[in-house]
């Protein structure tokens, strides 16, 4: 369990961050685009499934997932974020994406998901954070992160 103080200062900064955080895009040539593209080069099949995205911030890889999946769980922090996120599903029509403001530490659910995706998320953060993804992948995990500084073709464009 999260250290409610620091659930709460995290919630703060992530509310605040919202402001200016980039949303979501159409688009083939955004770098959520190409993440999810990578994914499916590996094997993963979002259609029809039941996904878990963690750290979903403002929605920018949920609403491409929940374009393909049979229903996602977007988890987040920040009641901003989440704001933002049912407004540009509702803006696109979509209904199949249930939010979640949860620390990821926090967060429980009576089932697991045919794939649970992490993305860019500071919420995976150590063992602990990393085996709780498994714990709830009945199928597949898609986690993306850094280790140590390294050179990647698809994050280029953001640094």
């Amino acid at each position: 369990m999260a250290d409610p103080e620091s659930t709460e200062r995290g919630r703060h900064y992530w509310n605040r961050r919202a402001l200016t955080y980039p949303r979501f895009e159409e688009g083939e040539d955004t770098l959520e685009a190409e993440v999810l593209r990578l994914a499916r080069a590996h094997g993963v099949d979002f259609g029809g499934k039941s996904v878990l995205d963690v750290g979903c911030g403002s929605g920018k890889y949920t609403l491409r997932l929940a374009r393909e999946a049979a229903r996602v769980v977007a988890v987040d922090i920040s009641d901003e974020m989440l704001r933002i996120l049912r407004e540009d599903a509702a803006g696109l029509g979509m209904r199949n994406i249930r939010c979640v403001r949860s620390a990821w530490e926090d967060f429980a659910a009576d089932e697991r998901f045919g794939i649970v995706f992490a993305a860019l998320t500071p919420a995976v953060h150590n063992d602990a954070s990393r085996e709780k993804l498994m714990n709830f992948a009945a199928g597949q995990l898609v986690h993306v992160a850094f280790d140590r500084h390294m050179y990647s073709d698809v994050l280029q464009g953001l640094y």
